[in-house]
């Protein structure tokens, strides 16, 4: 197997197959993941979408020309294989939130998510209704990885990381609140990103443990908090 590929590996990976996941739980590393990787016949830029930049034009409403400077930007947008089914993981402490989460979800496919649902983005279908899953329940090992974006609010021994600022917006404007006092953003927040691993300390270092918390004083309003919790999996990593 040439260099190059295993090399491309490494640099490119942003997710992987569930099912390598959970053959990596017990017993983590870079060489076996790879070795997994290969057997697969995994390719990482058709795996993780493609990415393509879209120019666009901010017109001038009063002379209906584009703007002399500044007058063009570009966005991100990403596109995957036809049929492709993206799974999420909600870790629910109390059953009877169930019912609540499924309308929330037919209620969110439908007016869609994200900053430019106002124009159509952001819509999607549901594959099939929520299901108990029991999958992560592995509990043994002495790391943690989270599935999702958090802010760390535990010591840990040990971690590995990227970081992202979350420039977050209050989605509507609060009942008592007029239109001179409200503003729809938020401070920026640091968080490290999904896929993160931390070595809890032992005093943190419980069977269902919790990664992140609300966080507060992140916008004018006191009211207003930013969701930093992550989503836990222990496994057990071979450094080195």
């Amino acid at each position: 197997m040439g260099l190059s590929k295993i090399k491309g590996l490494r640099k490119k990976v942003k997710s992987i197959p569930i099912e390598i996941f959970f053959s990596l739980q017990n017993e983590c590393n870079e060489a076996k993941l790879i070795e997994l990787l290969l057997k697969k016949g995994y390719e990482p830029d058709y795996s993780n979408g493609k990415s393509i930049e879209v120019t666009h034009n901010t017109i001038n409403r009063i002379k209906s020309s584009v703007l002399d400077e500044g007058g063009l930007f570009t966005t991100t947008l990403m596109f995957y294989k036809p049929g492709t089914t993206f799974d999420i993981y909600v870790k629910v402490f109390n059953e009877s939130y169930l019912q609540y989460l499924q309308d929330s979800f037919e209620y969110i496919c439908k007016t869609g998510f994200g900053k430019d649902k106002s124009i159509g983005k952001g819509w999607f279908e549901i594959a099939s209704p929520l299901e108990k899953f029991n999958g992560f329940g592995f509990s043994q090992g002495e790391w943690v990885v989270s599935l999702s974006s958090f802010a760390l609010n535990i010591e840990v021994e040990n971690i590995y990381y990227n970081l992202k600022t979350k420039f977050g917006r209050v989605y509507m404007k609060l009942d008592d609140t007029n239109s001179s006092d409200f503003t729809p953003f938020k401070k920026p927040v640091i968080m490290l990103e999904s896929g993160s691993i931390v070595k809890p300390k032992v005093e943190h270092n419980k069977k269902e443990i919790l990664l992140g918390g609300m966080l507060s004083g992140i916008h004018k309003d006191s009211r207003v908090k930013h969701y930093c919790y992550g989503f836990p999996v222990r496994i057990n990593l071979k450094e080195g």
